[in-house]
């Protein structure tokens, strides 16, 4: 019953196919023209996701502080106009304050009571 559910949720849940493209390819993507149509960087990632001019997903990641150099290649890239976005992937600061501060205290104090 268990893997019956999961075999439907596993085909259910995916999306279209994703490139995994490497850097070096996704660079000769940029220089080829006309064959990357958008380009989001995930900041906190540090990867590329976007759409191919056959409509495809793609994504690539890059190397720390790469992300100047990559964007002046998609802005100078031959054939196009090219949508570029950017996600600074940022987390709710009160979350953050709650996971880094008052769950802990909470957890020392159930240590200590239970």
């Amino acid at each position: 019953m268990l893997a019956a559910l999961w075999l439907f949720l596993s085909f259910v849940s995916h999306g279209p196919e994703v490139k995994k493209l490497s850097l070096p390819e996704y660079q000769s993507l940029i220089n080829d023209g006309g064959s990357i149509r958008t380009a989001t960087f995930l900041e906190r990632d540090q990867k590329v996701v976007g759409t191919l001019s056959d409509k495809s997903r793609y994504e690539t990641t890059y190397p720390l502080g790469y992300e100047d150099d990559l964007t002046k290649e998609l802005l100078q890239a031959p054939g196009g106009t090219i949508v570029l976005s950017a996600d600074p992937q940022k987390g709710s600061v009160l979350l953050s304050l709650l996971l880094t501060t008052v769950l802990p205290v909470v957890l020392i104090i159930g240590v200590i009571f239970f």
